[in-house]
């Protein structure tokens, strides 16, 4: 018997347990791999440090609050000031992204005429609904040209297709902005004044934009799980309702385990939780969820190696430009103490949604297409004197117009046992600020 339960330990569920353990109950953490956090994963060799997931969290109070509670304060570091600056690929070479309007007004990446057309975004019309597709509700409010850089933006978040993403699940804030506004531009000017009347919603307190943390986002999570009780390669197999509560079967190292809990938080990756939860109402819709399998590849080079000065947080390449990769990160600029002295860190994301074949390529020639992109966009000379490839698969959920349907079977399933909460980046959204937040949102 156990009085909480939480099934992974991904940020959500680790997120979920100090939120229970801050309420006065001690939970106890069944996760099926051999270390927590899920899709963050730090690597470091030679005196490099790099991500395989995530890089970075964009600093939100439910992070500080979670932070704090887990006495981590100290181990937080603020992103170099550098990630102002971002390029993205435009004609077959890097252009740095206008930061405001005197730049938008003589960037080659938009027209003329396209600058002219975002001045009449407050005048457009409202669309049908969350379910329009990002590229259709962009280039209705601000024309063809900004959509193609949207496409950008949608892979550095999704490395998805901004075609098939629905603009209300995919970008709720910014479909908001329209829904209650009826104007982006409106909406935005009446947002900022309200943060700033409310002390910029903190408070007063000065949230950073961007942090990780001294040991990488693996510190965070190592950080997290240490004073838990996790109980690891404890895979989860079956859920049931029993005696007013719930009874959780699966198996270990050790043989099959059965659990017994008053109060469950379901924090399992989607394909785990379609399964484990069919028990306890249909999980159809969780099913129906696409998703974007995504390489990262990290290369440890010299300084010399690259004639890009790397003065900024990295470059996307939209879909038109027929790039093999994604984009990639100067995760070393950064965060500046996680290399070698003369040496650099870039952070490379290959294949995605429209491009899932190059995920599937070998280590050598995925390494071979990747060193051959660098080339071309940043200079690089030579062979890299670290690399590192991980992939995921199936990789990141894609918010598209099927969310509505999940999440309506989500709160279905969630009203028919108030005892149970399903959290994950599935449901909630694909950053860890979203994820951090529902998790630290739990009651008992």
């Amino acid at each position: 018997m156990s009085k909480a339960l939480v099934l992974g330990a991904g940020v959500s569920g680790l997120a979920a347990a100090w939120a229970l353990r801050r309420e006065g109950v001690e939970p106890q953490v069944l996760e099926a791999a051999e270390r927590p956090g899920g899709k963050i994963r730090t690597g470091g060799r030679d005196g490099f440090r790099y991500e395989l997931g995530p890089n970075a969290i964009q600093g939100a109070p439910a992070l500080l609050e979670l932070v704090r509670a887990a006495g981590l304060e100290g181990e937080m570091v603020a992103a170099s000031n550098e990630l102002k600056k971002r390029f993205v690929v435009h004609g077959g070479r890097l252009v740095a992204l206008p930061t405001g309007p005197k730049e938008a007004w003589s960037t080659p990446v938009l027209s003329r005429g396209a600058l002219a057309r975002l001045l009449t975004e407050p005048f457009r019309r409202r669309g049908p609904g969350p379910h329009e597709s990002v590229t259709r509700f962009v280039e209705r409010r601000l024309g063809r040209e900004p959509a193609r850089l949207v496409d950008a933006v949608v892979l550095g978040i999704f490395a998805g297709d901004p075609g098939e993403l629905a603009m209300g699940y995919a970008f709720p804030k910014i479909y908001r902005l329209e829904a209650e506004h009826g104007s982006l531009l409106v909406g935005a000017i009446q947002s900022r004044r309200a943060a700033r009347a409310a002390g910029e919603g903190g408070g007063g307190v000065e949230v950073p934009k961007l942090v990780s943390f001294r040991g990488g986002l693996g510190g965070l999570v190592e950080g997290l799980a240490t004073p838990l009780q996790i109980a690891y390669r404890h895979r989860v197999e079956e859920v049931k309702a029993s005696d007013g509560g719930f009874l959780v079967r699966g198996r270990s190292g050790d043989g099959p385990f059965e659990l017994h809990a008053e109060r469950l938080i379901c924090a399992l990756p989607v394909h785990v939780a379609t399964h484990v939860l069919a028990p306890l109402g249909p999980t159809e819709p969780f099913q129906r969820i696409p998703h974007s399998t995504l390489a990262v590849v990290n290369l440890g080079v010299r300084c010399d190696q690259v004639r890009h000065p790397l003065d900024g947080f990295g470059f996307l390449a939209p879909h038109h430009e027929g790039r093999e990769i994604l984009g990639a990160i100067f995760a070393s600029t950064l965060f500046p103490d996680r290399t070698p002295e003369g040496h650099a860190v870039l952070t490379v994301m290959a294949g995605g949604r429209r491009r899932p074949e190059v995920v599937e390529l070998s280590d050598s020639e995925l390494l071979r297409h990747v060193t051959y992109e660098l080339e071309q966009l940043l200079g690089l000379e030579g062979e890299p004197v670290l690399a590192e490839v991980a992939r995921w698969q199936p990789g990141i959920p894609q918010a598209s117009a099927v969310m509505g349907r999940v999440r309506e079977a989500g709160a279905a399933m969630e009203e028919a046992h108030p005892r149970l909460t399903l959290l994950g980046d599935w449901l909630h959204g694909v950053g860890l600020p979203a994820c951090i937040a529902a998790g630290w949102a739990v009651r008992p």
